[in-house]
């Protein structure tokens, strides 16, 4: 299996090297990753600066492809150029934070994983709620999620999915069940600003996060993560609202004397 590897917090993070670590008898591992942390970089890409690239010591004895750029940046990259052969799937992660509900469309993380599914390729984002003064055993999270992309793998994927895999905040041994869920409506970075004044007395403010709340909901991402479950959301790149489609297109009810009403 040929397996592309990616991020959104930079090269040398944990994260990224225990997937390494955990992916390699899989096969053959492509890593093209950002030089430096693109955290809630969404789905950018370099149409106007160059994107410089050289490749770097990794792992053990391995290389990987350092990237001045964005995730996307190092997926687009690596399918065009990089890469001498279509990988099998693409892998993103393991992300220093969860993506869950619609943190997902800030996610580096998760926007990595959908450039590799806007090109019909299956693909990966695996994330870990992470508390404060609480360091996730990014080791044992890689190869709980190897057993998981195997499974799901094996079960038959469906081409241009991301599958966004999130751990919560407790020891691999203590996990509930893994479980499918619909991504949440909460909005984990809300307009919670804190204001201060620089040496010159100038004001600057700082977005905070606050803690995902699950506003009642039960089955949703959010909600079985913070519960202590393993979650998995299948994404895609069509953000068509399909049911608002359907209800423009419905017939409009008739005034009287034939003249359609609006």
């Amino acid at each position: 299996m040929r397996i592309l590897l990616t991020n959104d917090d930079g090269l040398h993070a944990e994260g990224i090297q225990a997937l390494y670590a955990a992916l390699a008898p899989w096969g053959e591992i492509t890593v093209a990753a950002p030089m430096r942390e693109c955290s809630a970089g969404g789905h950018a890409i370099s149409t106007a600066t160059a994107i410089p690239v050289r490749q770097v010591p990794f792992g053990q004895g391995g290389s990987a492809y350092a990237v001045d750029g964005t995730p996307a940046d190092c997926v687009k990259l690596a399918l065009a150029h990089l890469m001498k052969h279509r990988p099998d799937v693409v892998v993103s992660g393991i992300n220093h934070g969860a993506n869950v509900g619609v943190c997902v469309l800030y996610s580096g993380t998760v926007s990595a994983a959908l450039e590799g599914a806007i090109e019909g390729l299956p693909a990966f984002a695996v994330s870990a709620l992470m508390r404060r003064g609480r360091q996730p055993d990014f080791d044992a999270i890689a190869r709980r999620f190897k057993t998981l992309a195997e499974e799901i793998l094996a079960d038959g994927v469906q081409p241009g999915l991301v599958y966004n895999v999130n751990f919560p905040d407790r020891s691999v041994s203590r996990l509930k069940a893994v479980r499918w869920a619909p991504q949440s409506r909460s909005v984990p970075f809300g307009g919670h600003f804190v204001r201060r004044r620089d040496p010159r007395g100038r004001p600057y403010y700082w977005l905070l996060e606050k803690p995902h709340p699950t506003n009642g909901e039960k089955a949703t991402d959010v909600a079985l993560l913070v519960k202590g479950h393993v979650t998995v959301t299948p994404l895609g790149c069509d953000m068509t609202r399909h049911e608002a489609l359907r209800r423009r297109r419905r017939p409009r009810p008739t005034k009287p004397g034939g003249k359609k009403r609006g």
